[in-house]
């Protein structure tokens, strides 16, 4: 059996190599580094699954913080364990928020060792199962349109039960959700069409089909692309909009937020896929897509160029992109992997695509300029700035649709974010040509 890697971060040598040598004695496997950055490049350059165990002041005072919020924007899963000496009860709650499996004390270290051990092997543990998981659900993208209806059901059935398991991580959980509703997209859509249907019969004013006249006059008011909608998308979002317009008058009895999100979701990804599906066709045909993407994206170790990795890292701090490095890695080897056959399994691939290549920006390798040239040939939006806020749009819309991403938000809040967020996906949808 392979013993644990576990990287310590600490700009403190002589704490470093004490720590490092009973941890050796302890039949770990160790590395280390003495500030973040350091840190940062042993965590990309390592195959083996890692357990992250940093200081919270080296460099800076909160150094460790940084350090954790950088590796969980590329490697969600990745157990990081904060140490510190100085930090306050706030930072220690901080660690939590960004990631942190766990806080230890510096001072009461010696007396805490054996929780801390207890703590790597429970990290790694949880890593190695829900790393096997994600991948799991994430080949089950591919799998789905060839699937038997018994075969469905069976899926979906595990699916759930993997939802109620505690032993798995938000961000694991979070991508099941999003398979499951792949799975059960059409069976969802009848249901809501259903209960609008129910519901309209039901109007006190008795007269059926009056509801949903209001609600596509409302909805021509708010967009003017409403008539020009596929007819899938047209349904999808009107059904939407009758059902969030009468959750009000429903009360708390009936709760049908979380399936307004998903119809409200459904609108904007169909209406995405009809409108691009001829560019995205041709941009995933061209052999010049291939030759792109062996400069961004090496196959082999499934990373991204180091030089365009950290452009995307600038970028995450000047927009509003829900997305991760990792996330940008799996959408181009699946490119990659499927080529013509790919298919954007998603609001958050979509995104990616069009962040990545829908528009004309430079980035530098070293010395030597590197320009993307709207390989997509995206065109309609006003300028790259638009195309940029609308593929915000789209991871976001995703995003917030996710029951395990901010839980402490209302269901029902989230649809007024998820309504607003669909309206303007498909205002710049409907700018495309």
């Amino acid at each position: 059996m392979k013993p644990i890697h576990v990287l310590i971060a600490d700009d403190n040598p002589m704490y470093r190599q004490a720590f490092a040598r009973n941890l050796r004695l302890q039949g770990y496997e160790v590395f280390e580094a003495e500030n973040a950055d350091d840190a940062t490049a042993i965590v990309r350059s390592h195959a083996d699954p890692l357990v992250v165990v940093t200081d919270l002041a080296m460099r800076t005072d909160r150094e460790g913080l940084d350090l954790i919020r950088r590796l969980k924007s590329e490697r969600p899963l990745l157990p990081i364990i904060l140490i510190s000496a100085v930090g306050t009860f706030e930072e220690g709650a901080m660690a939590t928020q960004y990631g942190a499996a766990r806080v230890f004390s510096k001072s009461r270290i010696e007396e805490e060792l054996d929780p801390l051990y207890e703590e790597i092997n429970r990290c790694h543990a949880s890593y190695l199962k829900n790393t096997a998981i994600l991948r799991h659900v994430r080949n089950l993208g591919e799998q789905i349109e060839t699937m038997e209806s018994g075969e469905v059901e069976a899926t979906a059935a595990h699916l759930q039960e993997v939802l109620g398991d505690d032993q798995v991580l938000p961000y694991v959980k979070g991508e099941v959700f999003e398979r499951l509703l792949d799975l059960r997209s059409a069976e969802v859509r009848a249901a809501l069409q259903k209960k609008a249907s129910l519901l309209i019969e039901s109007s006190p004013d008795g007269k059926p089909g009056l509801g949903l006249q209001e609600v596509d006059d409302l909805l021509r008011a708010e967009l003017k692309t409403f008539d020009r909608l596929s007819p899938e998308s047209h349904e999808a979002l009107r059904t939407a909009e009758f059902l969030y317009r009468q959750q009000s008058r429903l009360g708390q009895e009936i709760d049908l937020s979380r399936n307004i999100g998903f119809s409200y979701c459904f609108a904007v990804e169909n209406e995405a896929k009809v409108v691009l599906r001829r560019k995205l066709t041709r941009f995933l045909e061209a052999k010049s897509t291939y030759k792109l993407l062996e400069v961004l994206y090496n196959y082999k170790t499934r990373s991204l160029d180091l030089f365009f990795h950290q452009y995307l890292l600038q970028l995450q701090h000047q927009r509003r992109l829900e997305v991760t490095i990792e996330n940008v890695a799996q959408t181009f080897a699946r490119i990659r992997e499927h080529e013509a056959r790919y298919k954007p399994d998603g609001l958050k691939a979509l995104g990616i695509i069009i962040f990545c290549f829908g528009r004309t920006y430079e980035f530098r390798r070293g010395t030597v300029p590197m320009l993307i040239d709207n390989p997509l040939n995206l065109k309609g939006l006003d300028d790259d700035n638009e195309v940029l806020t609308f593929a915000e749009l789209l991871t976001g819309l995703q995003h917030y649709r996710n029951p395990y991403i901010h839980p402490e938000i209302s269901d029902m809040q989230k649809v007024s974010k998820i309504r607003d967020t669909t309206l303007r996906c498909l205002t710049c949808i409907g700018k495309l040509v």
